[in-house]
């Protein structure tokens, strides 16, 4: 699991962040996920689900319940 929230991570960042030129294409986010072995059950259509909502709905930090650092 860590390895997927660390993937999806990167994913957001990729594609968020104004100085990343070239962004991570929906086949590489999937290809890169594959490649760690531990998804080879997991459908195609779930990695292209994920990569497609945080594309349109960019990962934000959630605001701290304990107030300012």
């Amino acid at each position: 699991m860590n390895t997927f929230a660390y993937s999806t991570m990167i994913l957001n960042t990729d594609l968020h962040n104004p100085n990343v030129v070239e962004h991570m294409s929906s086949e590489e986010f999937i290809k890169s996920n594959l490649a760690t072995g531990l998804f080879k059950d997991v459908p195609k259509d779930f990695f292209i689900t994920i990569y497609n909502h945080i594309l349109m709905t960019p990962l934000k930090a959630a605001k701290s319940r304990l107030g300012n650092y």
